[in-house]
């Protein structure tokens, strides 16, 4: 199904090592190794797929162009980036309305001061295939970001964007805001005014985001936005008429909080609908989480020191096999953060018997900022209707490390929507150890909301290293993905024959495939940003027996184009 494809270049994409837990202990992972993201779009305008992978301190971002010949090279022109943020997400989408691709960067990890000026985002706007950096002259967000996503999100002609906010350096786990930025510009003038306040005022200390979708859940023409973070269950903010207010009530999401990290979108039950698969922790540790006995993590100045200290405690058998709270860290690691527990511990042996209790008390628990994770599972997520939603877990060999990359597309041309994961975390707290079981894993759509796991001998995936950003691009007309490693080589992978291939305008949202007889044969959202730190091509194969394709913009206005000869069609 998947063949090695060369189309990324040989050499690694360099991320030097900082070791997060010698600023705070305590972490669960590292905040400083997400990267590299994955932007796909024609940065040139030729028509060609190029794709752009976010630069690490103290290394630029690279920009890849295609050839007519189907190659890839580094663009000659370095693109005009401070080597020393750290990126992590990016998108192309076109800010002034001028017919070119523009380019949105994130700054993101926790390796400076949460006020530094390296944390704030990046715009390049492409000047006939030069691109020229105006962040100085706009007021971007000045945060630890994660994904940003595209989207006419207000209905006026023009493309607005979500930035994620992912982490406070030094002060994890407290909340962050993300921000709606919402596109005023005019010709010649470029204007992205955050508009939180007036628009979208929960987004405000929202929580740790990992990635977000801008999806019309409901399908009521108005793109919507679905956000995945850590410590957070799946959380869905509708589109009314422009104001993002947060979905609540009894959806069927709440209850499942998790550390999930990446969501893509399909109607893969095929009933009309856009259902969810988000991607999590996994369950192939010793730290477990459920709806009874939940992770947890207490944060508070517990020993008055005027630092943030954040305990996590999670659940582990006591020596009369009952489950139990337990420090997750050790003596050694909690005394870095609280003197006091030597004192209180004077043994390792006292401490990893001690039930979490006898570590904060309820005084001391009193005040403390508390947060819970009741599934690890990457999980399918099934769209009911009427704002409801039934999670249920992928199959288990999609929880055997935590999942990051996450694309869905009908790759083996059955008709039916299938998943492509690529994961592990090299990043994950010492006392884990390394989480490198994953080594990429296709899944199989039936149709129904079903997914059957491919060995890789039989798909020809194989992704083995610390896996993060999975994009689709075209290559000419065949398709391809690309798989980024933190601090490795990009994967390249062909699929499929040669497409027809559909191009959208820059304000098409959905696309519905047609065949005889008025047959439905299919439909997609076309997409500003999908999946962890990634932006696929908006390009769309069209499926074997397509007559027509009904196409809708963000405003709802639709046109349809008969396939009967090469106008739309590469």
């Amino acid at each position: 199904l998947f063949s090695p494809a060369p189309i990324v270049p040989a050499e690694k994409m360099e991320d030097p090592d900082y070791i997060d837990y010698n600023f705070e202990p305590l972490l669960l992972h590292k905040f400083s190794q997400f990267g590299p993201g994955v932007a796909v779009g024609d940065a040139n305008g030729d028509g060609l797929d190029d794709y752009y992978v976010a630069g690490s301190s103290p290394h630029k971002g690279k920009l890849f162009l295609q050839t007519s010949e189907g190659n890839f090279r580094l663009s000659p022109a370095e693109l005009p980036t401070n080597p020393e943020q750290e990126e992590l997400g990016a998108v192309f989408f076109d800010v002034d309305q001028d017919g070119d691709q523009d380019l949105y960067i994130t700054s993101g990890s926790n390796q400076f001061h949460k006020t530094n000026p390296l944390y704030k985002d990046i715009l390049l706007v492409n000047e006939n295939g030069s691109f020229r950096n105006v962040s100085d002259q706009l007021n971007l967000p000045l945060a630890s970001s994660s994904c940003v996503r595209a989207a006419d999100v207000d209905r006026d002609g023009d493309i607005d964007l979500f930035v994620g906010g992912r982490v406070l350096p030094d002060e994890y786990p407290l909340p962050v805001s993300s921000f709606l930025l919402i596109n005023e510009s005019t010709p010649g003038s470029i204007r992205l005014e955050v508009a939180n306040e007036k628009l979208a005022p929960e987004l405000n200390e929202l929580g740790l985001v990992c990635d977000a979708l801008w999806t019309d859940y409901n399908s009521d023409g108005w793109a919507d936005l679905v956000i995945a973070g850590e410590w957070m269950p799946v959380t869905i903010f509708k589109n009314e008429k422009g104001q993002l207010k947060k979905l609540s009530g009894d959806t069927g999401l709440e209850a499942f909080t998790g550390w999930w990290n990446s969501i893509a979108s399909a109607d893969f039950d095929q009933d009309g609908d856009l259902d969810y698969v988000v991607s999590n922790f996994g369950k192939n540790a010793s730290v477990r989480a459920s709806q009874e006995l939940p992770v947890e993590i207490y944060a508070k100045d517990f020993d008055d020191n005027g630092g943030l200290d954040a305990i996590p405690f999670v659940p582990f058998k006591n020596q009369e096999g009952k489950l139990q709270k337990y420090s997750f860290h050790g003596r050694a690691d909690l005394a870095k953060e609280m003197n006091k527990i030597k004192k209180m511990f004077p043994s390792h042996q006292q401490i990893g018997i001690a039930p979490m209790d006898s570590i904060l008390s309820e005084s001391d628990r009193e005040g403390a900022y508390v947060l819970k994770a009741t599934t690890f599972e990457s999980s399918y997520i099934e769209n009911l209707g009427n704002g409801q939603f039934k999670v249920r877990p992928l199959p288990l060999e999609a929880q055997v490390a935590p999942v990051f990359g996450i694309l869905a597309e009908d790759f083996d041309d059955d008709g039916y929507t299938d998943i492509l994961l690529a994961g592990n975390d090299f990043g994950i707290q010492p006392t884990l150890g390394r989480m490198d079981a994953l080594n990429g894993l296709f899944l199989k759509g039936d149709g129904a909301g079903h997914f059957t796991p491919l060995s890789m001998a039989e798909s020809g995936f194989y992704v083995p290293g610390n896996a993060k950003a999975i994009a689709s691009l075209f290559v000419g007309r065949q398709r391809a993905v690309i798989v980024s490693q933190n601090n490795d080589v990009l994967l390249g992978f062909r699929y499929g024959e040669e497409a027809q291939v559909f191009v959208p305008e820059s304000d098409d949202c959905r696309m519905a495939f047609i065949g005889e007889d008025d047959e439905k044969i299919g439909a997609r959202e076309l997409f500003y940003g999908n999946g962890f730190l990634s932006q696929s091509s908006r390009k769309t194969a069209v499926p074997t027996g397509t007559k027509k394709v009904t196409i809708t913009k963000y405003n709802g206005k639709e046109r349809t184009v008969i396939l009967t000869g090469p106008a739309h069609l590469q």
